[in-house]
């Protein structure tokens, strides 16, 4: 490795370095104040880094969230891949799992799916959703619901994300001590929901 080349990789690494460290301020600016409220300069200072260094590596702070709300893709995409799985199997005591599951995990992550629902009001606009592909490739659940709904599932499922989003991050802070009677509940909703309809039931053309 030349010289050049040792040189331009340290540069490589310490910009990595710089934007990681940015990514986690911006998440903890986030969590301590709300995004309505973060300033470019809050999350900067917090990173040890100047306004400059950030509009380097992003254009603000909404470009900032919307990568981090975006590296929640592929844990995600895994969530929705074992829901698929959980409700081939019909168990009520499997989906009670997933829910319990997917609520600690949306808990862990409340600071950046917080800060994206606000951000959506905030900037008028909603961000690029990590799910999108994901409503649209759950093949167990997609192979038993009636083919000329298939529209209607997948609107099903986005307003069923936007429920446990919103629960979440809306409801007080009991729910975060003791989720076992909200975990219950959306247990419920979510089966009944994610329940293929019956011939009586189906949409007419």
């Amino acid at each position: 490795m030349s010289v050049g080349e040792g040189r331009s990789s340290i540069r490589d690494q310490q910009r990595l370095f710089t934007r990681s460290r940015l990514l986690e301020s911006g998440a903890a600016v986030f969590s301590d104040v709300g995004y309505a409220s973060a300033t470019v300069d809050d999350i900067a200072a917090r990173a040890g880094a100047g306004r400059a260094t950030f509009y380097l590596h992003f254009s603000g702070k909404k470009d900032l969230l919307e990568v981090l709300y975006l590296g929640l893709g592929p844990e995600v995409e895994a969530f929705y891949g074992d829901l698929d799985a959980t409700l081939e199997s019909g168990s009520r005591a499997e989906m009670h799992a997933w829910v319990t599951r997917a609520v600690r995990w949306t808990l862990e992550h409340k600071a950046v799916i917080s800060a994206a629902t606000v951000a959506q009001v905030v900037e008028g606009e909603l961000l690029q959703h990590p799910l999108s592909p994901v409503v649209q490739d759950m093949p167990l659940l997609r192979e038993r619901w009636p083919t000329g709904d298939q529209d209607g599932l997948a609107l099903r499922i986005s307003l069923l994300m936007v429920n446990l989003r919103g629960a979440l991050v809306l409801l007080s802070r009991e729910w975060e001590e003791d989720p076992t009677h909200l975990v219950d509940v959306l247990t419920d909703v979510w089966l009944v929901a994610l329940t293929p309809p019956t011939a009586d039931e189906r949409p007419t053309a």
